[in-house]
Formats: structure tokens, sequence, C-alpha cells
């Protein structure tokens, strides 16, 4: 019965992995990847263009601090 299982959870992984389109970063290696090639802990995405991935961490950084300055200017 563990197999069945393994087996099930093997497919469907490889499945949502293939389904999956655009294009990813990968935070450990600094490389884009077209559709998703690595486990989703070390992948950021998707983008619609190898441009965007490449630039991802830029773009995560740039948010951030619209978001910190946004918190600062909160009045809680």
């Amino acid at each position: 019965m563990l197999r069945v299982y393994r087996a099930a959870v093997v497919i469907w992984y490889e499945r949502s992995m293939t389904d999956q389109k655009g294009y990813w970063y990968n935070v450990q290696t600094g490389e884009v990847e077209h559709g998703p090639q690595s486990v989703g802990l070390h992948r950021i995405g998707p983008f619609d263009t190898q441009e965007e991935a490449a630039n991802a961490l830029e773009t995560y950084e740039a948010r951030n601090r619209a978001w910190d300055e946004e918190d600062a200017e909160d009045d809680w």
C-alpha cells in the first residue's frame, strides 16, 4: 500500500511541476529556469519573461522597500 501511495505522489508532483509554465529564479543557484526545475523552497516566480526572472531579486527588493516605507507612514 505504501508503494502505491508513493507512486501517486511522484506522479502528482511530476505533473504539477510540468503544468506550471513561465520563468522562475532559483535563489540558491542564481539561475533562471524555464518552468520549475527545482524545489519550491529555492525558487521564486513565475515570471512572464526570462528577463523579469533574472531581475527577480531587484524586483522583490524594490517591493520590500515600498512596503517598508508604507509601514513607516502608517499611524498605528
